[in-house]
């Protein structure tokens, strides 16, 4: 296993109760609107990523699914409401984990993604994918994340 990464179900004491008291939130982004189209088993996967969430600790009623992005790239996230969205309740301090079936979801410009990473820092809020969790007051979790 590469240092830094989760699995078999471990988090290596990344999930603190400091965590898991604020909410989870998964992140379902498509590129284009013939994506969500054509590839509905990724849709329906990425919506399945709340029992990830639940299997880390975070309970059904303090899990929010934000899918407004659906169809939208992630060249500019200022176009997208749902990633927005997602900022804004990271600045408040609102959530413990963010969620996506993979990382690149979020942001694939360094500027909108290296701001996500500040502000999970900032609030400790963990970032998570299908198979994988970071916590980025971890140097080996920061470095793979890119920060």
């Amino acid at each position: 296993m590469t240092p830094g990464l989760t699995g078999s179900g471990r988090h290596e004491g990344r999930i603190r109760s400091s965590h898991v008291r604020r909410k989870a939130i998964v992140y379902v982004r498509q590129s284009t609107p013939g994506q969500v189209e054509r590839h509905r088993e990724s849709t329906a996967l990425q919506y399945g990523l709340t029992n990830r969430a639940h299997q880390l600790g975070w309970a059904g009623v303090c899990t929010e699914v934000i899918d407004d992005d659906l169809g939208s790239s992630a060249r500019k996230a200022g176009t997208r409401s749902g990633f927005m969205t997602l900022i804004a309740e990271v600045s408040l301090g609102l959530v413990g984990i963010i969620i996506s079936s993979e990382v690149s979801r979020f942001a694939r410009n360094l500027s909108e993604w290296g701001r996500l990473l500040e502000i999970c820092d900032l609030t400790d809020t963990l970032i998570a994918d299908a198979e994988s969790l970071y916590d980025l007051r971890r140097p080996n979790d920061r470095f793979l994340l890119g920060l």
